[in-house]
């Protein structure tokens, strides 16, 4: 499976004690069909600010169907998303696992991933970068 990504536009991102999340609108093709997602991340932590676990809410652009919810509904700054009943697929891949190894291919190639505390990735950056899921 071959992922190029065509942009990436940060929409919002935060930090605070308990919560800290970004979202980004990206456009991408993957094996040459083309897909327009907002991605929502949530990290949680406890009242230390220990972390504890994280999230994510993958929707279609510009409709926002929810292909993939993964926030904690409790802990979430999303508490009334519309939850999909069938599986999200790409080819024979959950579009969540295909979503993972990207995520993971991202933080190899730059030791942070899509964002850390002082630096995030931009559309510069990622703009043609293809990359090859088994």
């Amino acid at each position: 499976m071959k992922v190029q990504f065509r942009s990436l536009e940060w929409v919002d991102w935060n930090k605070s004690k308990q919560l800290d999340w970004w979202i980004i609108d990206v456009k991408l093709d993957i094996d040459g069909k083309h897909y327009n997602l907002n991605i929502v991340f949530e990290e949680y932590f406890d009242i230390d600010g220990a972390g504890i676990g994280s999230g994510f809410l993958i929707s279609r652009s510009p409709d926002m169907n929810t292909l993939s919810y993964g926030l904690w509904g409790e802990k979430s700054r999303f508490k009334n998303i519309k939850k999909k009943k069938e599986v999200w697929m790409i080819e024979d891949k959950k579009g969540i696992d295909v979503w993972m190894e990207i995520e993971n291919y991202i933080y190899e190639w730059n030791g942070y991933g899509f964002k850390d505390e002082g630096r995030h990735i931009s559309d510069e950056d990622i703009k043609g970068l293809v990359i090859e899921i088994d």
